[in-house]
Order: C-alpha cells, then structure tokens, then sequence
C-alpha cells in the first residue's frame, strides 16, 4: 500500500503548527486525544484484491478521547479442515468521528492470491505458511481431531511501515463434544528503530472443563517522537487478540484496538484471521 496525500513533511509541519500545545498523554488509559479534524486515505492494493468488499465501521470514543475498535467473529472448520485466511484492511480513519473504512477478503489458505501475499506483514505470512505444512502431529486415535487457527493485529504508519503488532496462536485437538488438548503461542513486537516502545502488556490462556481453549495477549505501546512536539505522545494500544477453540473445530476471534494522542490519526491496521 502507499501513502496518498501531501508530501510527509508538509504534513507534519501542518501537524507541528496545530498540536505543539496538546496535553501528554499518561501512560494508562488518561490517553487525549486532540478535537480537530483528522483523517487519512490510504491507496490500498486491497481495494483490487479479488472477491474483495468494503465496509464502513464505527468504533467507540472513550472518556478520555480515545477511539477504539473491537471485532470479533465465530465459525466452523472448513470441509476437510484446510483453513481459509481472512484479511481486514484500513483503508481510510477519521479518529475525530471514529470511523474507517475497510477492505475485507477471505480465501482458502493453500490459494492465496499473489497480488494479496504482497500486502500481507511478514509475521502473518508466517503464520499463514505454518498453517499450509505438513505438521508433525501425534497419532490421534478414533474419534480424535486436530485444528489450528491464528490472529495478528498489525498497525502500520503512513509509509506502511509496521510499527506495532500482537499475534495469537492456537493448535487443539478433540471430539465433538470436548477439547482434549491445545498448545497456544504468542508474539508481540514494535519498531524500536522508528521510537515506539511498549510500556504494558500480558500474555492469557486457558483451557475450561474440556469446552474451550483460548490464548490471548495485549501490548500497550507509545512514541514520543512520531509526531512533532514535546506532548504529542501517539499510543497504539492492542488490548485484545484472542482466538479460541472449541470441541469439534468451532473457533471465535476477538481484536480490540485504540489509537490516541499526538498523530494517531497517521496509523491504520490489517488484521489477519487463520482460521481451521
């Protein structure tokens, strides 16, 4: 994807001009964000992604100005469990009204198309091509099955840079009435080179009487640099990637991400679903 607008640097002289006197934003969930009109277009490979659709979705305002969008979504495993991939692509934010616009496509795992591979981050690519393997299992005796699925949240910045990301994963195994094993894994890594850092954080799993297995993580992270001025801190907070598993391949996902302070107008996300 590429960044359309002005020129970056007459951007952020624009920027520096009308948020050099913004209030900090503490590091919790006090995050402000300024009340002036900030929006971004991005022009997205994704808009001529084959079987692509597009969306408007509203998110929610905080009491502390932060707008956050929360999805989620459920299912059952494909015929012969070979998976699908499932990509959701920003395209446009408006952090003053809290909306975006989104690209969304879903395609078997094995049958990506080439011109979509090129879009997506390389963590999530790993994982997809761990999805496509041939895996290494135990043997599993009748009437034993075995399913995989994964989440990665990836936020990018106006050169479409990844800066931060958390991802979940979650292989399990059982029958159709419970989850009789699961082995989950996590990852969550920023642009220490671009100034994000990561001040909070937390990795979850569990597993519940043999009906479920979940693996979760949150990674809350900042910048102090990416926008011009001494308060114009710009936070990226993950607070939920979630997969879960349940008996007889059924899975749910959940993400929930804010964007706050300083430039957060500046960032958009891909969000990319494995799922069995």
């Amino acid at each position: 994807m590429r960044f359309r607008g002005t020129a970056l640097l007459a951007v952020l002289a624009m920027i520096s001009l009308t948020l050099l006197l913004t209030p900090p934003a503490p590091e919790s969930s006090q995050h402000l964000t300024p009340q002036v009109p900030r929006t971004m277009s991005y022009d997205s490979d994704a808009l001529s992604w084959p079987g692509a659709s597009i969306s408007i979705e509203s998110g929610a305002i905080g009491s502390n100005n932060e707008c956050t969008f929360r999805d989620s979504g459920s299912g059952l495993p494909s015929p012969a469990n070979k998976g699908h991939v499932t990509i959701f692509d920003t395209v446009g934010l408006d952090t003053t009204s809290c909306t975006r616009t989104i690209i969304t496509a879903t395609y078997p795992v094995n049958s990506i198309p080439d011109s979509v591979w090129e879009d997506i981050d390389p963590q999530a690519a790993q994982l997809i091509a761990a999805r496509t393997l041939p895996v290494v299992r135990h043997i599993l005796p009748d009437p034993l099955s075995s399913w995989s699925g994964s989440l990665a949240v990836t936020v990018r910045d106006p050169l479409n840079l990844t800066i931060t990301q958390t991802s979940v994963s979650l292989d399990w195994s059982g029958t159709d009435t419970e989850v009789t094993s699961w082995e989950p894994s996590f990852t969550d890594t920023w642009a220490t080179w671009s100034g994000w850092s990561r001040y909070a954080g937390r990795f979850d799993l569990a597993g519940g009487d043999g009906t479920y297995a979940y693996a979760d993580t949150a990674a809350y992270y900042k910048n102090d640099l990416f926008c011009p001025g001494r308060t114009n801190t710009t936070y990226s907070a993950h607070s939920v990637t979630y997969f879960r598993g349940e008996p007889g391949g059924k899975w749910r996902w959940t993400r929930s991400l804010s964007y706050a302070g300083g430039c957060s107008w500046m960032l958009h996300d891909t969000v990319t679903l494995v799922s069995p």
